[in-house]
């Protein structure tokens, strides 16, 4: 090593120093191209679908408000109107979950899913005993 020339020892480190580059150069593109595979899978899957649940649940809340509005109503056009306000979210809801369950992806999320459709039917079927009871100032 001591009778190369310095040209020679030179030009050998600079080589090497580019072959490391190249390989991390390559190794970053295939990181990349992961990092892309992924958030694109985030983008087009998870990100909706966590909306989607987020406007689902905004809407449960803004019909239970006017199940509320129902029941502290006391006349009838307020009523009539508690329940075009429960029924125009209802279809906003209704959206919301054809575009939700598409979306579905594992077995757990799906389980969680039918057991929340089951309970909100339960939900609503109590609610329209408690609206008879509503329009009859029977609270």
């Amino acid at each position: 090593m001591q009778n190369l020339s310095i040209r020679f020892k030179i030009t050998g480190a600079f080589a090497l120093l580019l072959v490391v580059m190249a390989f991390l150069g390559v190794f970053s593109l295939l990181q990349m191209s992961t990092v892309n595979d992924q958030s694109t899978i985030i983008a087009e899957n998870w990100l909706p679908s966590v909306r989607y649940a987020s406007d689902i649940n905004t809407n449960t809340s803004d019909i239970r408000i006017g199940q509320a509005t129902h029941v502290l109503s006391t006349s009838d056009d307020d009523m009539r109107r508690a329940e075009a306000d429960i029924r125009a979210v209802e279809d906003a809801m209704a959206a919301n979950v054809r575009a939700y369950e598409p979306l579905i992806n594992s077995d757990d999320e799906r389980k969680s899913w039918a057991e929340f459709g089951a309970n909100w039917k339960r939900y609503q079927a109590t609610f329209e005993r408690v609206k008879e009871l509503s329009r009859q100032n029977n609270d």
